[in-house]
């Protein structure tokens, strides 16, 4: 895990990897709860044994912008994690991101769901390719003008047959004045 792009927690060596069946795996789902707010987050390192409480720059940086390696997101007990132990994934690989807040969202489900104060954080992938530009409009863009349309009723092959002159008929209401 890279900590300036995933959102991961650290937690103590002595708790993380025992062979109780409460005691957090690395890739286990863990949510950060600071205020009303919620962030899915992983159980991505472990730190020394007296400290708890520390997360990814990622996530310290969501939590407050000025965070940094020598400034902490936050200094009071305003923080909490919610470890979910036994729900990491079989298979280890890449954060998906869209994946880590639908499964933290099943898991606060099953234990009673939030309120409807609370916001779970949705995180982007900042590794993810981003789409080409778009191409630029060419002049006149894709909407097409009066002359645009002018332009091509005159071009050769466009024009309409033009049906050859002919006299006019007298019309209906002539011909029944000039019957009377």
């Amino acid at each position: 895990m890279i900590s300036e792009y995933d959102p991961f927690i650290v937690v103590p060596l002595g708790v993380v990897n025992q062979s109780s069946p409460f005691s957090p795996q690395f890739g286990d789902y863990a949510v950060v709860i600071v205020g009303d707010k919620l962030y899915p987050a992983l159980v991505g390192d472990a730190g020394p044994r007296y400290k708890t409480g520390e997360g990814s720059l990622r996530l310290s940086r969501e939590i407050n912008p000025k965070a940094g390696p020598y400034s902490r997101p936050v200094s009071d007990l305003k923080v909490s994690y919610l470890i979910f132990p036994g729900s990491a994934e079989p298979e280890a690989g890449p954060p998906d991101y869209k994946k880590l807040t639908d499964k933290c969202r099943e898991l606060l489900n099953e234990i009673g769901g939030m309120g409807k104060e609370f916001k779970l954080h949705q995180w982007e992938d900042l590794l993810a390719p981003k789409p080409p530009p778009s191409p630029k409009p060419e002049t006149g863009g894709a909407a097409e003008t009066s002359a645009d349309k002018r332009k091509k009723e005159e071009a050769p092959g466009n024009k309409p047959a033009i049906a050859p002159a002919s006299p006019q008929a007298p019309s209906a209401p002539s011909a029944a004045k000039s019957a009377a």
